[in-house]
């Protein structure tokens, strides 16, 4: 709540806002403004629990409107190359901003697109709650197993519009009315009182409990300092030309650091269009075991999230540029 109110006792010291939630701590590896670019993030926080041996798996959410996005097929077709332990879980709440997802897609569900990549994929009531759990909690236990990639799709519906200010014109308000009883907080109220025997007051005790954490975080906004002004570390720049820049840094970076692992299009037996890495890759990617695809966007993705998760790749591809390190 403090990063929502910009506080530089927020997760993000203020700086984030509510499209930058992130909190390592946590697991939170941090939102995206980017349509779909959360994905090849997962990639590679899954390749680095893959690489380091834990039974770490990575999940990543997006609406149905980012499988239309060219970086989601890379992303898919990464993980399910290298068999990455990590869930795909998407919102499918029928409008991508303000389009109905059936006028942009032939498909009738977002599973086929997962499947066509050769990944296992479920179709769930993302209206209800023990059903999503029971989802997740079987593709966490697959990944752990080896499994590889799950994908989710999670059928549910958005009962408030895109962004603030939103008309809706695209829908009518008739139609926001019929979907509002299948709303998952109701329904899960209803299952507790039908299953689990909740009474009224104990519903109503779980919903004032609730109302007092936000409160209290409310209250505490007019005490926590705002941010303060933000100071770089620096960064060193590599003036050398193509042929040698990328080779002195990747060397550099490769002494500094034994996790590194290169990442790039076609550099696994001979270096890629840039040749030999000065023998690079031939010592560090044997120990990750694994050649390097045509998808520049899922490596750029995997690269840069690995390096957080401290499997450090130096990432390197026609598209996306050259990333000392992994970006």
């Amino acid at each position: 709540m403090a990063e929502l109110f910009g506080r530089e006792t927020g997760c993000c010291k203020g700086r984030g806002g509510s499209m930058h939630l992130t909190d390592v701590n946590v697991g939170l590896l941090g939102e995206n403004g980017i349509v779909a670019a959360g994905l090849p993030t997962a990639c590679g926080a899954a390749f680095s629990a893959k690489m380091r041996g834990t039974d770490q798996v990575a999940l990543t959410f997006f609406g149905e409107g980012a499988t239309n996005q060219g970086v989601f097929h890379e992303a898919l077709n990464l993980a399910a190359a290298w068999e990455l332990p990590v869930i795909f879980f998407c919102e499918n709440n029928i409008y991508a901003e303000m389009t109905p997802i059936n006028e942009e897609v032939k498909v009738e569900s977002m599973t086929a697109r997962a499947t066509g990549n050769g990944i296992p994929s479920v179709q769930v009531d993302g209206n209800d709650l023990l059903a999503v759990y029971e989802a997740t909690s079987a593709a966490v236990a697959r990944a752990r197993q080896g499994g590889g990639p799950t994908f989710i799709e999670a059928h549910t519906y958005r009962l408030v519009g895109h962004m603030i200010g939103d008309p809706e014109v695209y829908r009518t308000p008739e139609e926001v009315e019929a979907h509002k009883s299948d709303d998952p907080i109701l329904r899960f109220g209803q299952l507790l009182r039908s299953r689990y025997k909740f009474g009224p007051q104990d519903l109503e005790g779980l919903q004032a409990e609730a109302k007092d954490i936000v409160d209290d975080c409310r209250g505490l906004r007019a005490q926590q300092p705002l941010p303060g002004p933000c100071h770089g570390d620096g960064v060193r720049l590599c003036l050398n030309d193509l042929r040698t820049g990328p080779h002195l840094a990747l060397q550099e970076e490769m002494q500094r650091d034994p996790g590194v692992v290169l990442l790039g299009e076609d550099i696994g037996l001979h270096g890629g269009v840039i040749h030999r890495d000065q023998g690079a890759e031939s010592r560090v990617w044997r120990r990750a075991g694994a050649r390097h695809p045509h998808f520049g966007g899922g490596l750029c993705g995997a690269g840069g999230r690995s390096r957080h998760d401290r499997a450090a790749p130096g990432g390197r591809n026609h598209v996306h540029g050259f990333f000392p390190g992994g970006g």
